[in-house]
């Protein structure tokens, strides 16, 4: 769920709606951080900045501040979620005993979904070599 960007490539912009046209005017005078496998990395707070200055034309249209704005709460990580901390209230042993106690349930959890799966697939092995002439 924690998927702030810390950089960003015109790609990204370009999968959150912006057209090539306004991605190219964002980046544009940016300077970028690093260059990975042809994509430039630029910094979030580089490209927020630039959108800021965008959404500060108020000759932009309408459709186009709509775009910006939504670009700007995801690089600010702005949403409708809201992180609480139901475990505040309790002591470091107590913190430490119930997050042990999760870790421990998710553990055998996933060991028995596991287990489920490796039984239904050796079915399904046996089922196979039962019905072809490997197995006499």
């Amino acid at each position: 769920m924690n998927n702030i960007p810390r950089i960003v490539t015109q790609s990204d912009l370009r999968g959150r709606g912006l057209s090539d046209y306004m991605v190219r005017r964002i980046v544009k005078g940016l300077s970028f951080s690093r260059a990975k496998r042809g994509l430039r990395l630029y910094e979030t707070s580089d490209v927020v900045s630039a959108i800021k200055i965008k959404l500060a034309n108020s000759k932009i249209r309408s459709t186009t501040r709509e775009k910006l704005q939504y670009m700007l709460s995801w690089l600010n990580v702005e949403s409708n979620v809201i992180k609480v901390d139901f475990l505040k209230n309790l002591s470091l042993e107590e913190r430490a005993k119930t997050l042990e106690f999760r870790i421990e349930t998710a553990k055998s959890s996933m060991e028995a979904g596991v287990l489920k799966e490796y039984e239904e697939v050796q079915k399904r092995v046996e089922a196979a070599l039962a019905g072809s002439n490997l197995v006499r």
